[in-house]
């Protein structure tokens, strides 16, 4: 089951000087009273959290992040209904998918609820035998729609018309870029317990590393996340 990968997403642009962003967003910010002459050494955090707990999100627009994302088709087409950001995405149109690899499902057991990657099945983690028949069948179809897509290629099929043999377990990348703003309403309903588990694991990882950077524009929203549970 080597042709099984995890999902991901990875920052790409825009997060590399945490500081620098946070003065920017003071001094835009700022503007609008003309306090600028306020701003000094610290006084950035604070500023930006009393915005967000005042609701003017609008001054978290002036900044954009990037990131990659490794999914499945699937997640991408949820994920691109965010429609306030730019995205670019591997096109099976162009591209030839004969060596075509599948998102890893993480199946969950109806035994006992929890969730198991591939990982754990060939580290033989005492997988309950219900996800070892879901994973058998999972890979045995994407294998075969695979083998079907070669021959479709083989037989001078172009792309365009033999990707309509792969499943929505394909794997494809994609770009995604959203102003910080837009990055808060993607979490808030990404993260939320509601949604699919495929983008919510992906989402629930890419806010901890927000966080970390960001922690002003985003701690309020892991505690709301919270709350929910």
């Amino acid at each position: 089951m080597d042709t099984l990968v995890r999902s991901e997403a990875k920052f790409v642009r825009g997060h590399e000087s945490p500081e620098t962003i946070m003065t920017h967003l003071e001094m835009v910010g700022r503007i609008c009273h003309a306090s600028e002459g306020k701003a000094g050494p610290g006084t950035a955090d604070r500023f930006v959290r009393m915005l967000i707990n005042l609701g003017h999100e609008s001054i978290l627009e002036h900044h954009a992040i990037t990131v990659l994302v490794t999914c499945d088709r699937a997640t991408s087409h949820q994920w691109v209904r965010h429609r306030l950001g730019s995205y670019a995405q591997m096109s099976q149109r162009y591209v030839d998918h004969r060596e075509c690899r599948f998102v890893d499902p993480e199946f969950r057991s109806s035994a006992d609820g929890k969730r198991y990657c591939v990982d754990d099945l060939l580290n033989k983690q005492n997988v309950p035998e219900d996800v070892v028949a879901l994973y058998r069948n999972y890979y045995s179809a994407c294998c075969v729609a695979r083998d079907y897509y070669q021959k479709l290629r083989d037989l001078k099929a172009a792309p365009e018309d033999a990707r309509a043999v792969l499943p929505n377990g394909a794997v494809t990348k994609f770009y995604c870029t959203f102003n910080i703003r837009q990055w808060r309403h993607f979490f808030l309903e990404r993260c939320h317990p509601a949604a699919q588990h495929s983008i919510r694991r992906i989402a629930t990882e890419l806010l901890m590393n927000f966080v970390k950077i960001l922690p002003a524009c985003f701690e309020d929203i892991v505690i709301k996340l919270q709350n929910l549970k």
